[in-house]
């Protein structure tokens, strides 16, 4: 008898067939991994393409610099014979001890440790005055130009600002000497110590970036708080004193570490004023040593100054750091 299909049988499909669903795939199984990986890879390359350019310029310009330092600083020339040229012969640390016992090395650290002292303490004490000052009236048209006065002689390029006082110190071109002799005033300032005649300089170039560091953190402190403190009475200088310098502490810190950096790395000025005073020398600082010492082809040596003055800067720079930042004990 021939074998009959029941009608009510459920047609059955090959595996593959187009017929067939498969298996639903979820949202965000792999359609979405592929489209999270390219855009990976897009960020990827775009961190690429804004950093290694930067990278570059910095390893030649900073790093490499630094590296040739090192390296050259363990070297020194040296003759074996009255006719032979001079060739580079390893020294190890010998040029380092050589600079550490040179008696200009010294004091040439002494002078900018006096400058640290002096002028440059100033430096901060006075930016911070004045931006409390200007703090205290921060909308009248008085503070606001006070603020443009006192930054504007940090626009003046240094070497265009040290000329300028060349001038005004030098008593036949200085208006100031000759103002103060009519009245019958010996007034000369060439006179002054060294130190001060540099800081002088200084203290006119550089108040005004301390006052704007002082003004950022000055902006940064809530004005509910100081609010509260004028509605219960607090004056002017208590407010500054109690609320305001201790908010004031990264800021004070930041401005010390700046000050303390271009006072290790002092050069532009007494260079400046060297044609004018007997008594700054071409050794006056550990910048204008290094720089003689370039000048006369003892680069091993200048070297040597030109690292241990980074590594002083560092240590100084860190240990104030370390201290600034290290939590009182309970």
């Amino acid at each position: 008898m021939p074998h009959h299909t029941s009608s009510l049988a459920e047609p059955t499909t090959a595996v593959g067939s187009a017929s067939d669903p498969g298996p639903r795939r979820l949202r965000g199984d792999a359609p979405g991994a592929p489209r999270r990986s390219r855009r990976t890879r897009a960020d990827l390359r775009t961190v690429v393409v804004l950093t290694v350019p930067f990278l570059g310029m910095f390893a030649l310009f900073y790093v490499a610099p630094i590296a040739y330092a090192l390296w050259q600083s363990l070297f020194a020339l040296r003759r074996s014979g009255a006719y032979r040229p001079a060739e580079d012969v390893f020294v190890g640390l010998g040029n380092y001890a050589q600079v550490l016992a040179d008696p200009a090395f010294q004091q040439s650290l002494i002078n900018v440790g006096l400058y640290a002292i002096g002028p440059s303490t100033l430096t901060v004490l006075l930016g911070l005055v004045i931006a409390l000052v200007i703090d205290a009236r921060p909308n009248r048209i008085g503070a606001k130009l006070a603020r443009a006065a006192v930054f504007a002689p940090y626009a003046v390029p240094a070497v265009i600002g040290a000329t300028i006082w060349g001038f005004l110190y030098a008593p036949t071109t200085s208006p100031f000497v000759g103002a103060a002799a009519v009245i019958g005033w010996d007034v000369d300032p060439l006179s002054w110590p060294v130190v001060w005649q540099v800081g002088n300089i200084a203290l006119w170039t550089y108040v005004g970036f301390n006052v704007l560091i002082f003004a950022s953190g000055l902006a940064s402190i809530d004005p509910g708080m100081l609010e509260s403190a004028r509605i219960d009475g607090a004056t002017t200088l208590r407010i500054a004193w109690s609320i305001k310098l201790p908010l004031l502490r990264p800021s004070i810190v930041l401005s010390v570490v700046f000050n303390l950096i271009g006072t290790l790395q002092l050069f532009t000025e007494p260079v400046a004023l060297r044609t004018l005073s007997n008594e700054i020398s071409s050794v006056w600082t550990p910048n204008m040593l290094a720089y003689s010492e370039a000048a006369a082809n003892r680069y091993s040596y200048s070297a040597a100054v030109s690292t241990l003055l980074a590594v002083v800067t560092a240590v100084f720079s860190f240990a104030l750091l370390r201290a600034a930042t290290r939590s009182p004990k309970p």
